[in-house]
């Protein structure tokens, strides 16, 4: 048992799947890696289904070793991951176990977005000052244990803002002052944002002109359009219709 565990107090503790480490360069690798072997199996003159194959095994490989089981504890000295990666636990049981003090948060975000599916899901994003920078914590396994995880850490971290450091080891809440995290406002609630949607709005109704006045036909407006519009929509959509639930 870890000794840190000792003397730790739980506050809240669930299990969900999710990437065990900043899913963008997961993401990114896992790209590269299905591209590859879908270039190689064409280079071998292989068939259409087969390099359909290459491309979804390169990216499940890479996702079998960085996506995980993970059960998040949160204790009054930080929070801890116990990770099973899918592909290492299944071969040998192998895990690992990560924790983060409350001195290794910056910031964090709560927010929500919607999966490919088209379902929303709420998520719980905590950045850090150490690797690895970001983890992503969403409610898309258990909404209930999500939903407790998310209220114990958010309380958590403002009754640790009113504890003095020379309280730290102090009975409290948490057992570290925590005025130095910040919570980050959702990316649709900043200017940056709605000047994005704005200039994008705009770019399709010029867009639409320009095809008009210059006699393109609808058929490849559609093409362009296709990419501009759904993702305008939405950018609309987030920004100045429906707020954070």
């Amino acid at each position: 048992m870890d000794q840190n565990t000792q003397t730790e107090n739980t506050l809240s503790e669930f299990t969900t799947n999710g990437f065990s480490e900043n899913p963008l360069p997961t993401i990114a690798m896992a790209t590269v890696a299905g591209m590859s072997l879908m270039f190689i199996t064409i280079s071998l003159n292989a068939s259409i289904i087969t390099t359909m194959v290459g491309l979804f095994a390169g990216i499940l490989l890479v996702y079998g070793f960085k996506v995980a089981s993970i059960t998040y504890t949160l204790t009054d000295e930080g929070v801890r991951q116990r990770i099973r990666k899918f592909l290492p636990y299944k071969i040998n049981k192998k895990e690992s176990v990560r924790f983060i003090a409350w001195s290794d948060i910056s910031s964090f975000k709560n927010d929500w977005d919607r999966n490919r599916s088209g379902a929303d899901y709420e998520f719980l994003k905590i950045y850090l000052t150490k690797s690895p920078k970001e983890i992503w914590i969403t409610n898309q396994s258990d909404v209930q244990g999500f939903n407790h995880f998310k209220e114990s850490f958010m309380q958590s971290v403002e009754v640790g803002k009113s504890k003095p450091v020379s309280q730290a080891n102090s009975a409290n809440t948490v057992k570290q002052n925590t005025s130095h995290i910040k919570q980050r406002k959702s990316f649709y609630d900043t200017w940056f944002a709605k000047f994005l949607t704005i200039f994008f709005g705009l770019w399709v109704i010029a867009i639409f002109i320009f095809a008009e006045i210059n006699g393109i036909r609808f058929s490849t407006q559609l093409k362009f359009q296709a990419v501009m519009v759904p993702g305008t929509v939405y950018m609309f959509y987030r920004v100045f219709i429906k707020k954070k639930n």
